[in-house]
């Protein structure tokens, strides 16, 4: 009786602290639906014109990639970043190929560090928004001075990163965003009721018990 006891209390202390709801199994017709619906209504936000006229839109494209695979793991993240990838090289009126294999290399990555313990799982997610948002900008600006648009423009590089890390604050308060909204689609579309939660651990349970 008290080795039950101790075995469902450890149970569902193991359980709050994870973050269940949104790494849980779950079958493909509801990815599918989340995903789509997501991509698209961030897409349409991202690109919606006049709406980021005075400040930097959030790069929900790039982002989709990294929360997903840190949350969920698994292959999702790289899917997502190949997909979003496309949209980007798409949307940007260039070869396909830069943008793809961007998201995918981002949604590997995250993929690579997923935990569903809370603690673990923030402390990833804030290094990787951080991490992703600066490298971005590194190449962006790299690639700017090597490939120029307005070849009779010259800049130096030590000029273009200047320019870029005045902008850097405003893109990074705007990627927290893009990444806070991305998580909020995530636990909406996965939400799960509290007696469904109880009645999946409860049946964890009774299997555990019965192969005591």
């Amino acid at each position: 009786m008290f080795l039950s006891w101790s075995i469902m209390r450890f149970q569902a202390l193991r359980k709050s602290n994870r973050m269940t709801s949104i790494s849980r199994p779950l079958r493909i017709w509801r990815l599918v639906l989340v995903y789509g619906v997501m991509l698209f209504v961030l897409t349409s936000i991202q690109i919606y014109p006049g709406l980021w006229s005075n400040i930097p839109a959030p790069d929900f494209l790039l982002f989709i990639p990294l929360v997903v695979g840190i949350a969920r793991g698994g292959r999702d993240g790289f899917a997502l970043g190949l997909i979003a990838g496309f949209l980007r090289d798409y949307l940007a009126g260039r070869l396909y190929g830069p943008g793809m294999l961007e998201g995918m290399i981002i949604g590997l990555i995250a993929a690579f560090l997923f935990s569903d313990i809370r603690r673990i799982f923030w402390r990833r997610l804030l290094l990787l928004w951080l991490g992703v948002s600066l490298a971005h900008e590194f190449v962006m600006s790299l690639l700017s001075y090597l490939f120029p648009i307005d070849r009779d423009l010259v800049l130096s590089f030590r000029t273009i990163l200047r320019k870029s890390a005045a902008d850097l604050p405003l893109i990074l308060l705007a990627n927290l965003f893009a990444t806070v909204l991305i998580l909020f689609f995530l636990l909406l579309g996965f939400y799960q009721r509290k007696k469904q939660r109880e009645k999946s651990g409860a049946e964890r349970f009774e299997g555990y018990n019965r192969a005591l």
